[in-house]
This record gives structure tokens, sequence and C-alpha cells, in this order.
């Protein structure tokens, strides 16, 4: 699959890369801390473009297309972004973040440059695999 990214920028110090791939267009928002938000819809094009793009013959959809569902994209993320910005919407993340530190550790295995690791994705930390420990971190 091909993903396409239509735009990179920074706004109000945050990340965000706007791409299409398939049917979709996604937003990705970022920040400095390592949080990443995303969106995504769907526009999805007539049965004869679709089997054209699958055979590939051909684009999914034309430039103006494209462009439609990039601003469209782009609002939702800018829209995101303003909503982080906002004083209430921050007191709610620090109250929901200190209650996440109380809770029991989620992990996920991962490898970083060859390295086996643990993610915790409650809390966002890493730590290296050990055979026969069990994950724990500060």
């Amino acid at each position: 699959m091909k993903i396409t990214i239509l735009r990179k920028m920074e706004y109000k110090g945050y990340y965000i890369y706007v791409r299409q791939f398939a049917w979709e267009f996604e937003y990705l928002v970022a920040n400095n801390n390592g949080e990443i938000f995303n969106d995504r819809f769907t526009l999805k094009p007539g049965l004869k473009k679709r089997i054209i793009s699958l055979l590939k013959f051909g684009h999914i959809y034309t430039k103006q297309q494209v462009e439609e569902g990039e601003e469209i994209i782009l609002s939702g993320a800018l829209a995101t972004v303003d909503k982080f910005n906002e004083l209430g919407f921050q007191a709610i993340r620090r109250k929901v973040h200190k209650k996440n530190l109380k809770k029991k550790c989620s992990w996920i295995t991962r490898e970083n440059n060859g390295d086996p690791i643990y993610l915790c994705l409650t809390h966002g930390k890493v730590v290296k695999m050990v055979d026969g420990e069990k994950p724990v971190h500060d």
C-alpha cells in the first residue's frame, strides 16, 4: 500500500502530518512529550475507480479531490490542536494522567535497533527485555 504525505507542518507547538492511503485521509498530531493523536475519514470512490486503482492503471482521486480531502482532514487536525490548548482540556488531561499513573501496566513487546524491549502502554515507559523476568519500571 502506498502512503502519501500530503502535508507536514507545525502548529502551536504540535507537529501535524496529513497523509492519504487507499481510500483514507488521516492526520497525526504529535507533541514533544511523545504523545500521538490521529483521526481519519474514508472518501470512497466509485466502483470503476476502485477497480482501476486496484489494477494499478490509474489514480483513485483527481487532484481537486485530493486537495479537498486534505483540507477536510487538516481542519480536523487544527481543531484538535486548538482543543488541546484550551485550559479546561489541559486540566482534564492532567487529571487523567495522574489517574493513569496509578493503573496497572499493560505491556507489549517491540524491537529497538535489534534489541527486544517491553513498552508500557499505560505509562509510555520502555524497559529492556530480560529472559525470565517480569517487566517493571519506575
